[in-house]
């Protein structure tokens, strides 16, 4: 049983492949308000993603993250419970795409690259090309098709 309060953007950003990724997508373009939302170890989707080198998934957090350039900054320098943001728990699993990318966007904010909508995310966000750009109606026919645990039954 888990001891920890988890939701399934944590499971999303612990997870590999475009079906996570759309699945993400589709969550946070419902649910934005998830993108911030901290589990009992004050850990973030994005020290999931940072931890678990999940590059893609970090670079989908951002872009969907809305708010001026000061709270983009708070959501990278987040720290848990552990006193860490995502680039250290990055950098602790030898994550060095993620830290790079995420020291980036520090940087690019500081000097004032901007806030809402992704710090400059439109050309990385969309990188993978799955799922970008469509409507909540279609992915939620896309995720309604996909075979989520893998057993061929296509759920």
């Amino acid at each position: 049983m888990y001891t920890h309060t988890h939701t399934y953007i944590y499971i999303y950003t612990d997870s590999l492949g475009v079906a996570a990724t759309d699945i993400l997508t589709y969550t946070l373009a419902l649910s934005p308000a998830l993108i911030t939302r901290a589990n009992a170890a004050a850990n973030t989707p994005l020290h999931y993603a940072a931890l678990n080198g999940h590059l893609d998934a970090a670079r989908l957090l951002l872009a969907h993250f809305v708010g001026p350039a000061a709270d983009v900054l708070e959501y990278l320098t987040a720290k848990n419970a552990a006193g860490h943001d995502a680039a250290f728990e990055a950098e602790s699993a030898g994550k060095e795409d993620v830290v790079n990318w995420l020291l980036g966007k520090m940087d690019e904010v500081e000097r004032g690259g901007g806030g809402s909508a992704g710090v400059g995310e439109e050309e990385e966000a969309g990188k993978e090309g799955e799922g970008e750009g469509e409507d909540v109606e279609l992915m939620r026919v896309r995720v309604g098709e996909m075979d989520v645990d893998g057993d061929g039954d296509g759920k």
